[in-house]
């Protein structure tokens, strides 16, 4: 006969399950990040060859965003310019994982970045010029209109942050710093701002005198360039429309910027822009507080050639036995291996340690899991985040265990037991995952999935086993209700963090001029990047930059993924019965976009209906004398006249508008000068009319 609390208890595991599954399910932003990656890949492919992969729980489908964490986007960016042959790699005795690589090898243009005879690591860390073109210049484009504070319309904070392997960029949500409101403190930021200031305006004229600008492809750039300057269209202030605005306000000053001369400074080719800029006095944090963060992981790589002998090793143990299957097995290990520039846990030197990356393998093997594994692994995660972390802040002490070791804990679990356990209720299979780890901390052992030599625990310390050993206790004594503490976590008002000097010295910088001057350098910087990746293509007809070619692609790309989104709405919409989604109570900028979408719904007809044009024209004109945001986005638009033609593009159908923009970026990007401020204004009407009537 049945325990009734075991039960009570099932009943409770499926609700807790229920919710996990909630916020874990993908948003339409993990959905972009996917898209972003195919179009940066078809434009880089003809610039260098630059590569990025969406990797991490975002591809993997195993975020589990809270309400004060929205989650990590994780971005892999492998430099096209070099590949390490396996022969070049020396592992670390130690840690196996982590990897030195001997200069002998490599191209002559990278044997100058040698230390002691192996690759400078700083060379990917930092995302230096020889390494990378094409992402250099993309990364700082799109992030530049991204640092920034609260506004008019904004509550929103993000900046850059170092990661122990690249960059991160946090936005937080109403977030408040204590004690940085002092006149010293700001007395101190001026006086380094102005000393900054200096030093980039010199390695800007360094890096101009070393990069030859070819005045026809720098028209081209301009031309493109000037294109986004236009693009200033409506939109919500807080939506994507909000930073474009902001990124075509600071290219046109960039444009209006008098010319840096060339100069024959002495100085490093390298300038970065990150906000950690100033090191002296950095020891000092401060406490703040938000009610959100979420966060994009840039993660500078290189390519391995060849195959190392731990995958080898890795492919003959699991062929032979149940999991994972073979079509998966030969799938991965035909999968790229990178290289990132990260320090070892243990006798670390930070100049020349380099650490093997497995994201694509790894996201490739939990796209496989079950249903049952999926669970298991969301249920660790809340333990994670939620008891885990609740008695770690209690003892003041670091949470060393992190989620990619629990992947690993479920991924030995999925090989060496029987496949049955995971068609099991999922507590059963949760039990021995808990086991497995609990055995491992005794050991004081994990060894690492792919790299079996290689323990994930060498860095952890006494107490830090003691502690977890002491919690997976608690929780294997009733792995049900310690997920509660998960949503608990969750239910706090506000969360905490602690910000370097740096990082706040950078927030302070921007209430004075809202970062503009940093991001019209950044620009700057971007463009010589841009040119760098027009210098090394392989040139077309009439000894022309690939340019047009790689912009049609874009486009391309990213109309497959329209098509594809339209196609995933209609059969919502036919599941919903016709429900319409839309937001009850619009703002004048909704209504705004909504009433030039409207002209094909209330219009019915492909064609153009020019009464129908001038209703919704009157309609959105009085909208204007109501809503000055809305009056002035009549402005950009150029009037009435501009509001006719914008409205008259959806008279035509979505895959004619598509057409109609793919032939006019064509014929703008290889017009005679003469005709291009026609064919500007053109492109300009149609991109707003497209993307003005887009309901997402």
């Amino acid at each position: 006969m049945s325990n009734p609390r075991d039960g009570k208890m099932s009943s409770s595991l499926q609700t807790y399950i229920e919710r996990l599954e909630l916020q874990a399910k993908p948003n339409s932003n993990d959905e972009r990040h996917v898209l972003y990656t195919k179009l940066f890949n078809a434009y880089g492919k003809y610039f260098g060859g630059d590569e990025a992969h969406s990797v991490g729980s975002t591809s993997e489908g195993l975020k589990l965003r809270s309400r004060h964490d929205g989650g990590d986007a994780d971005f892999l960016v492998c430099s096209g310019r070099l590949r390490i042959p396996i022969a070049s790699l020396e592992p670390r005795e130690a840690t196996p994982c982590y990897m030195r690589v001997k200069g002998d090898m490599l191209p002559a243009a990278f044997r100058e970045h040698l230390v002691d005879g192996y690759l400078s690591a700083d060379l990917v860390r930092q995302v230096n010029p020889k390494l990378f073109t094409t992402f250099r210049a993309i990364f700082t484009i799109v992030t530049t209109p991204s640092d920034g504070i609260p506004g008019r319309h904004s509550r929103v904070t993000t900046i850059g942050l170092p990661m122990k392997v690249g960059t991160a960029r946090k936005e937080f949500r109403n977030l408040v710093i204590e004690g940085v409101d002092t006149p010293d403190f700001r007395s101190q930021r001026s006086r380094l701002t102005l000393a900054r200031r200096s030093h980039v305006a010199a390695q800007l004229r360094s890096r101009r005198s070393e990069v030859r600008m070819n005045a026809s492809d720098f028209m081209i750039i301009r031309r493109i360039l000037n294109a986004f300057i236009d693009l200033e269209v409506p939109g919500s202030a807080g939506s994507m429309f909000g930073q474009l605005n902001k990124f075509a306000s600071l290219l046109r000053s960039v444009f209006e910027r008098p010319s840096l001369e060339d100069n024959n400074d002495d100085g490093e080719e390298r300038v970065e822009f990150n906000n950690d800029l100033d090191e002296e006095d950095a020891n000092r944090s401060y406490k703040a507080t938000y009610d959100e963060m979420t966060s994009k992981d840039f993660v500078p790589a290189v390519k391995i050639d060849g195959k190392l002998k731990c995958m080898v090793d890795w492919y003959d143990r699991v062929i032979k036995g149940r999991w994972p299957p073979r079509d998966l097995a030969e799938e991965i290990f035909n999968t790229d291996l990178f290289l990132v520039a990260r320090d070892a846990p243990i006798d670390p030197n930070h100049a020349l340690d380099f650490c093997l990356s497995f994201n694509k393998m790894e996201m490739t093997l939990c796209r496989r899991l079950t249903a049952v594994q999926r669970k298991v692994y969301l249920i660790l995660k809340s333990y994670l985040n939620g008891i885990l972390k609740k008695k770690h802040e209690e003892l003041g002490i670091e949470l060393k265990l992190k989620s990619y070791y629990l992947k690993t804990v479920l991924f030995w679990v999925c090989e060496q037991e029987d496949p049955s356990i995971w068609t099991l209720d999922v507590l059963s299979p949760l039990k021995k995952v808990l086991g497995f780890l609990q055995k491992c901390l005794a050991e004081r052992h994990l060894s690492h999935y792919f790299v079996i030599k290689s323990n994930l625990f060498a860095e952890m310390k006494d107490l830090d086993f003691d502690v977890l050993r002491e919690c997976i206790t608690e929780i294997k004594d009733d792995p049900v209700h310690s997920i509660e503490e998960f949503f608990n976590q969750d239910a706090n008002s506000r969360a905490e963090v602690w910000l370097t000097e740096e990082e706040v010295r950078c927030i302070m910088e921007m209430r004075q001029d809202g970062g503009d001057q940093e991001a019209m350098d950044r620009l700057e910087d971007a463009l010589i990047d841009i040119q760098r990746g027009f210098n090394e293509s392989v040139r077309v007809e009439n000894d022309k930059p690939p340019i047009k070619q790689a912009v049609l692609e874009v486009l391309d790309k990213f109309f497959e993924d329209e098509r594809a989104k339209e196609v995933t709405s209609a059969a919502n919409n036919m599941q919903l019965g016709g429900a319409s989604n839309r937001n009850p109570n619009p703002s004048p900028l909704s209504l705004f976009s909504g009433l030039i979408g409207s002209y094909v719904t209330s219009g019915g007809q492909q064609s153009v209906n020019r009464e129908r044009v001038g209703q919704v024209s009157d309609a959105l004109q009085l909208l204007g004398q109501f809503s000055p945001e809305v009056s002035q986005h009549i402005n950009i638009l150029g009037g009435r006249r501009g509001i006719e033609t914008v409205v008259a593009q959806q008279g035509r159908s979505k895959e004619e508008q598509r057409q109609q923009i793919r032939a006019v970026t064509e014929r703008y990007l290889s017009c005679p000068d003469e005709e291009v401020g026609d064919v500007r204004m053109e492109l300009k009407y149609i991109y707003a009319g497209y993307f003005l009537g887009r309901v997402e």
